[in-house]
């Protein structure tokens, strides 16, 4: 016999909080050295205890952050970033594609 029905129900996961940091306009960037168009990058399984800061830091490293949105989920954290990347030869030859 069940006591407490409420014991008995599965728990549902609830919505995750979405953190927005907001980056730099898209008019004050410098279009000799990055490039002219923000691109967005999602970065999954980055473990849930590293901090903001350096996750930021990593990030920056590539290009300058227009908008990041971090997610987090049960052991993990997923990251979704629009960057302005540095221009490199790699960006002029995919751009030279299109």
């Amino acid at each position: 016999m069940i006591t407490d029905p409420v014991s008995c129900v599965q728990k549902k996961r609830t919505t995750k909080e979405i953190f927005t940091v907001p980056g730099v306009p898209s008019s004050s960037i410098d279009s000799t050295i990055y490039d002219d168009q923000a691109r967005e990058f999602t970065i999954y399984d980055i473990p849930k205890r590293t901090p903001l800061e350096s996750i930021k830091k990593f990030i920056g490293e590539v290009g300058i952050i227009h908008e990041c949105k971090v997610k987090n989920q049960r052991k993990y954290v997923t990251v979704k970033a629009k960057l302005f990347l540095k221009k490199s030869e790699f960006l002029e030859n995919l751009s030279k594609k299109r």
